[in-house]
């Protein structure tokens, strides 16, 4: 390669494809001016210059970050170090390292995140003709942080501080990576734990002075000890590197666990199945593009160097035919039967360690392209160590880019067919198919909300069934796409890769973090309910989606207790004899007592649930209902999609009101047939009419109400933020208002302690549970005490019955 790395992302599979807007993506990251391997017995041998530095005082030779013994470096003493004079940095630049920490810690609580008695141990300097060091990177405890020193008036140089703004901690045994980028007034560190998580950590630089022909000092120097740690791969460079170059040079250099493109140094050809073959025994090539099938995943072995490779679009693994030993067999793809010949070994150069030899373990010969071949189409073979094209390095794949998209609220068109992500029926099942569909006003299981996941992508939740936009556990193409409840790892995270636009119109494609694969409409399908399943290409329209911000009101009614009142017939929404009992249908009436009283209580995205005074259950369809003239009934669920709705102002030719929408199925709440009769009753319909349109008369908060939250007399505050009490006419209501299930033991008494009611209840999250217990004394002083059976979190409630 010339005097640079370069990443390029070709989008060649969109060539001759109409209607594409491909653009060619490029992360260029300049070459180190300064690095140290430590891969000969020569620690000081740095590998741009050629030259050789002193190496003071003693050191080990240990094993790299891949096993490799002898490859990497620590120094033991105070003073021992390599030291490096004059070189020609610039003050903004970036330093990358790997080191080994032999016993994790945590920072302790407090200001200080070490003790007074614990030392510096330094993993560079830079320092200035006399010795004063300029910046610097070193470890006290548990933490890294930057060396900083300040002039006095008499000249004289003292430490300032080591110090970081969120401190990054060694909590973890094994390798970090860390990347220290020095920008022109601030430093910016990077760590890449043996877990692989990522931390910053940051800090003010000012004014520090800095010579442009520095003299760097790695480990130790003078009366100054080096880290006690392995050190590997010491690397400089005259830049300050972008999150993206360091991403890509952090995959480059430990690239376990990653989907990756493998290129041949000479040839510059990727390693590809051929004809982008699903079947096991078929050769695998070089070639300068492909279709998923240049894409495989390095899967860590059982040593530290060891790792078999599947192909992303057939999920077989590369393998010798036959499991040959000779020289010159063929490599093939097949279905992993855990033999030795699908194991490699990376054998970095010493010279150059961006470059690597696949080694087999079951033959000991390594993978190069037949005859040395620069074409397409020729197959790799197994050779022995002196073939030329038996070097290789990997690339990246696509980026993605999700940082234009603020979490909230959207919708996923798909460009070929102009119809949008949903699930099949609407459904709210785990597991339920994503569909494409037509969108119309009354369809909310078409609306995302976005929000970030981890690192590598966001998380897509259906807001009408609550559960995620989740990838298939395998990594076959075809495989359908599901909702699901969030799994806690990438099959639910998905990464947005932007790949053109038109005038305001940005296209994306969805690719899921765990499996690498897209989400594309089945058969570039125009057809409503087409199937969204994961594939490994991308390369057509119907793989192509707009995301659409959908911004919401909240409720134009406010938290409170209401009398509803139809406009059409005058009447009141009620519950039907005053009944308590689940799914006790909805009428209308002319008057009544706490049976025509509910309680809004406003959710996100302008939603509210209409709460029955009486009972306590809340205003729903029956049977989540999709169809016109479904009932509408009373549920003790909270939070099932169909006791959601959303409020709208609604205007007729005598007064404005509000109409009342479900969430799950778009309709509206009415009266049947229009009627203005006695005890009619409340339906769904599909068209905004009179009869459908209300009006929120408010009444005085209801009595013989006791919410946990506002009282000033309970105990435990943690537990009053989990849960919600009322009593009213001989029931207890226990609303269970946490994300997790509750275990909770009762004890009602009065103050002289005559026991009432001892119960014991378990609620789901978002659970009500009623407890019916004898009417209480008007006027009577009791106290209800409710305990968390899991964590004895224990509070009292202390209430008059009015």
């Amino acid at each position: 390669m010339k005097n640079r790395l370069i990443l390029m992302f070709l989008l060649t599979s969109f060539l001759g494809v109409c209607n594409i807007e491909s653009m060619a993506q490029e992360i260029y990251v300049p070459e180190p001016i300064f690095h140290l391997a430590f891969d000969s017995n020569d620690p000081g041998y740095e590998s741009v210059s050629n030259k050789t530095y002193p190496v003071h005082g003693k050191y080990n030779q240990v094993v790299d970050r891949f096993g490799n013994s002898g490859r990497g470096v620590r120094f033991t003493e105070a003073g021992a170090g390599i030291e490096c004079p004059k070189l020609a940095v610039k003050s903004v630049n970036t330093v990358s390292f790997w080191t080994y920490v032999f016993l994790g810690s945590k920072i302790p609580e407090g200001p200080k995140p070490f003790a007074e008695t614990e030392r510096t141990v330094n993993f560079y300097n830079w320092t200035d003709a006399s010795g004063n060091i300029l910046r610097g990177t070193a470890q006290r405890g548990p933490t890294v942080g930057f060396n900083r020193f300040i002039t006095k008036d008499d000249g004289t140089r003292v430490p300032w501080y080591l110090w970081a703004y969120a401190p990054a901690e060694f909590d973890e045994v094994g390798w970090y990576h860390i990347f220290v980028v020095q920008g022109q007034h601030f430093t910016r560190l990077i760590m890449y734990k043996p877990s692989n998580k990522k931390v910053y950590a940051y800090n003010w630089l000012g004014a520090q002075s800095f010579d442009d022909r520095a003299n760097l000092q790695v480990g130790g120097f003078a009366n100054y000890y080096g880290a006690d740690t392995g050190f590997d791969d010491f690397k400089v460079y005259n830049a300050a590197l972008t999150d993206d170059q360091v991403d890509y040079m952090h995959t480059v250099e430990y690239p376990m666990d990653k989907f990756l493109k493998v290129r041949n140094r000479y040839s510059l050809k990727f390693v590809t199945v051929q004809n982008a073959s699903m079947e096991d025994n078929v050769n695998v090539i070089q070639h300068t593009n492909g279709t998923g099938n240049n894409v495989w995943k390095l899967q860590r072995g059982a040593g530290p160097d060891e790792c078999r490779l599947f192909n992303l679009h057939s999920n077989k693994v590369l393998a010798i035919k036959n499991a040959s030993t000779a020289t010159g067999a063929e490599i093939v793809q097949r279905t992993s039967n855990g033999s030795e010949d699908e194991v490699w070994k990376l054998e970095y150069s010493i010279r150059d360690p961006r470059y690597f030899r696949l080694k087999n373990k079951l033959n000991g010969k390594y993978l190069y392209v037949a005859g040395n071949s620069m074409s397409d189409d020729v197959k790799l073979l197994m050779g022995n160590p002196g073939e030329e094209t038996a070097y290789w390095h990997f690339e990246l794949t696509e980026p993605y880019d999700d940082s234009k998209l603020e979490p909230g609220l959207y919708r996923f068109k798909n460009k070929k067919s102009g119809k949008y992500l949903d699930v099949y029926g609407q459904s709210t099942n785990d597991g339920a198919k994503l569909v494409q569909a037509e969108s119309s006003w009354r369809r909310n299981t078409n609306l995302w909300e976005l929000s970030p996941g981890y690192a590598n992508g966001v998380y897509l939740k259906n807001i009408v069934s609550n559960l995620f936009m989740d990838g298939s556990n395998d990594y076959y193409s075809g495989s359908a796409i599901t909702q699901s409840v969030n799994t806690q790892n990438n099959r639910d995270i998905w990464q947005l890769i932007k790949v053109g636009s038109k005038g305001k119109k940005d296209y994306y494609k969805l690719r899921n973090a765990h499996n690498y694969m897209y989400a594309v409409v089945r058969d570039a399908s125009t057809e409503e309910n087409a199937e969204v399943i994961q594939y490994s290409t991308a390369d057509t329209d119907n793989a192509l989606w707009i995301p659409e911000r959908y911004y919401y009101n909240d409720s134009p009614v406010k938290h409170g207790w209401f009398e509803i009142q139809n406009m059409n017939s005058s009447k009141l929404m009620a519950v039907a004899g005053g009944a308590n009992q689940e799914n006790a249908p909805l009428v209308q009436k002319t008057k009544g007592g706490k049976e025509v009283e509910f309680e809004v209580v406003e959710h996100n995205y302008g939603l509210v649930t209409l709460q029955n005074v009486n009972s306590g259950k809340y205003v729903a369809v029956e049977n989540a209902s999709l169809e016109e003239n479904a009932r509408i009934i009373q549920s003790s669920i909270p939070t099932s999609p169909n006791t959601f709705w959303r409020v709208l102002r609604s205007y007729t030719p005598m007064e404005s009101g509000y109409e009342l929408t479900n969430l799950k199925s778009g309709l509206v709440l009415s009266v049947s047939n229009m009627s203005t009769a006695e005890n009619a009753p409340i339906v769904q319909s599909s068209s905004p009419r009179e009869d459908g349109t209300w009006l929120f008369n408010m009444v005085p908060q209801p009595r013989n109400m006791l919410n946990a939250e506002t009282l000033t007399d309970i105990q435990n505050p943690t537990l009053q933020q989990q849960i919600k009490v009322q009593y009213s006419k001989g029931k207890i209501l226990i609303d269970n208002l946490s994300s997790k299930s509750l275990a909770l033991s009762l004890l009602l008494s009065d103050v002289v302690g005559q026991t009432y009611c001892r119960s014991e209840c378990n609620l789901l999250s978002k659970e009500r549970q009623v407890i019916l217990i004898d009417e209480l004394k008007a006027g009577g002083v009791y106290l209800l005490q409710i305990e968390d059976k899991e964590s004895t979190e224990r509070s009292i409630i202390k209430f008059v019955n009015k």
